[in-house]
């Protein structure tokens, strides 16, 4: 007899748990105490039952009971707060508080006008994603420098971990597949991998090419794939850039996968992953209506983890996003609501690196540059890759007349993340960055090359009116400034002024009157 319940399958004949027909990574211990609850649905099991059962009748402590209960919950998506799954009943025991099922959800279904109906999945399908980096196969083995085909998974391992929101599989259990040959849906059985980074290396003569994949295990489907071409004198080179491109991809890449699957679920089935992977979807559109879309995925994913660090950050991010685009007007709480869900993002979680720019994004705001400098730089350092988080601390010193830190730092962006759904905003704080090191032409090109790609973003527009009318491209600045008032009707050169307060004082003065000069009150 099989049971199900929430989108999980239990199989005593089996001995396993298996979620969407794929099984999963659950101790012998957990499982059995699983079993029982299940099978004792909806009665109560006492603690000396438990103990009988799973240990034997041996004197355990009640921490180790707590454990078990503990490791089962987080499997389950539950927590001892909510106890939507195990239910504790203080001083006497527990018991499995979810529906349970005997007749497969299919059959159960038939007929009905529910999301198994038309082929929607009906519950939450994973919780935080997890990656398996399988060795580089290795097109000649007798070429001198092939130990690149090692050193390049090893090194995506370590880069991979460094994102904090993916689980990342272990070398050792990774390692036991071959690249590109292993069978996808065996990788995601048996490492319990939602996704797997694989490639080939192939080195002749004096060229190196390298081909990485980024695939769906349990779709067998591929998300995103690149060819990288050297020559043997770049090769060090080369693994550096084919490992901030797979980090700055992956980020990207998964999040709109993992979205594009969540929009399949019906709203109050997602996870809290699901909820705030949809909430990063909206917030990278831009725009007030897009803006609070994110905001309300990421307070629900809040909803299902309240000291989850990146929907904390992702709702400080919403309230940047609302005070940088209305200029301050009438923003109520905003600023407050910034600063302090960047700071519980840091709580929960001070190493990672959302968190860390959520936190300098909003000092930036309300405390000043410098300390908005130094948060922006432990997101780098959690995360070197980070493309967002170079873009940012560009912005920062571009707006700070340090152009030359800030080209620095908006060429690691803009190399890290050539797609990126934000490149706009790159474009323009390289013109900004150009302009404050008085390349002015090259400053106005930039400007121009961000507005020719599609976004409604204030702060961009404005960085590009300024750099084109410098530049003395009149006809362009006026056409930009028409764009900007259709958008923002209720736009001031002071309230522009007034929601940059890290600009350098002298640059302000400059970007007033320039505004002023196409019309901005």
């Amino acid at each position: 007899m099989i049971y199900w319940f929430e989108g999980l399958e239990l199989d005593p004949g089996r001995f396993e748990l298996r979620r969407r027909g794929v099984p999963v990574l659950i101790q012998p211990q957990a499982l059995d105490l699983l079993f029982l609850l299940v099978e004792r649905h909806p009665n109560l099991v006492t603690k000396d039952e438990i103990v009988d059962h799973i240990w034997q009748g041996r004197a355990i402590s009640d921490s180790a009971l707590s454990s078990q209960i503990k490791a089962l919950r987080k499997i389950l998506g539950d927590d001892g707060r909510d106890q939507r799954f195990i239910q504790t009943v203080y001083g006497k025991g527990f018991r499995f508080a979810a529906d349970v099922s005997t007749q497969s959800p299919a059959v159960a279904g038939a007929g009905n006008s529910g999301p198994e109906a038309d082929g929607r999945p009906d519950g939450p399908v994973d919780e935080t994603p997890t990656i398996a980096v399988l060795p580089f196969r290795l097109v000649r083995a007798d070429s001198p420098h092939a130990n690149i085909a090692q050193a390049l998974p090893d090194e995506l391992i370590t880069a991979l971990s460094r994102l904090r929101w993916l689980r990342v599989i272990s070398r050792g259990s990774s390692f036991r597949f071959p690249s590109m040959s292993a069978d996808l849906a065996q990788v995601g059985d048996q490492l319990n991998a939602r996704y797997c980074v694989s490639g080939s290396v192939d080195i002749r003569d004096d060229a190196v090419v390298v081909l990485v994949e980024l695939a769906d295990t349990r779709e067998e489907t591929v998300v995103w794939a690149e060819r990288f071409d050297t020559g043997l004198g770049g090769i060090h080179e080369i693994r550096q850039h084919i490992v901030a491109s797979v980090l700055s991809s992956v980020e990207i890449q998964i999040s709109s996968h993992e979205a594009e699957r969540a929009r399949l679920l019906v709203p109050e089935k997602l996870t809290a992953w699901q909820a705030y992977h949809l909430g990063v979807s909206r917030m990278f559109l831009r725009g007030k209506a897009n803006n609070e879309a994110a905001r309300r995925y990421f307070e629900q994913a809040l909803a299902g983890d309240r000291d989850f660090a990146r929907a904390l950050a992702g709702v400080s991010h919403t309230h940047w996003l609302q005070i940088i685009e209305t200029t301050w007007d009438g923003v109520g709480d905003a600023a407050e609501r910034m600063l302090e869900t960047a700071e519980a993002a840091i709580a929960s979680d001070p190493f990672d690196p959302f968190a860390n720019l959520a936190r300098g994004r909003a000092a930036s705001l309300v405390e000043d540059s410098s300390e908005s400098v130094i948060w922006l730089e432990r997101s780098i350092a959690h995360c070197p890759n980070y493309s967002t988080a170079h873009s940012a601390l560009a912005t920062m010193h571009a707006l700070g007349d340090e152009g030359e830190q800030a080209l620095h730092h908006v060429d690691i962006a803009i190399a890290l993340s050539p797609h990126d759904p934000l490149l706009h905003s790159m474009y323009a704080t390289k013109a900004i960055a150009l302009f404050a090191c008085g390349q002015i032409d090259e400053a106005a090109q930039w400007g121009i090359k961000a507005m020719e790609l599609p976004h409604s973003d204030l702060m961009v527009m404005v960085g590009s009116l300024c750099t084109v009318f410098a530049g003395g491209y009149r006809e362009e600045a006026d056409r930009i400034a028409g764009h900007i008032k259709r958008a923002y009707p209720h736009a001031t050169a002071e309230g522009i002024a007034r929601a940059n307060p890290m600009m350098a004082l002298e640059r302000r003065d400059a970007m007033m009157g320039l505004l002023s000069a196409v019309g901005f009150d």
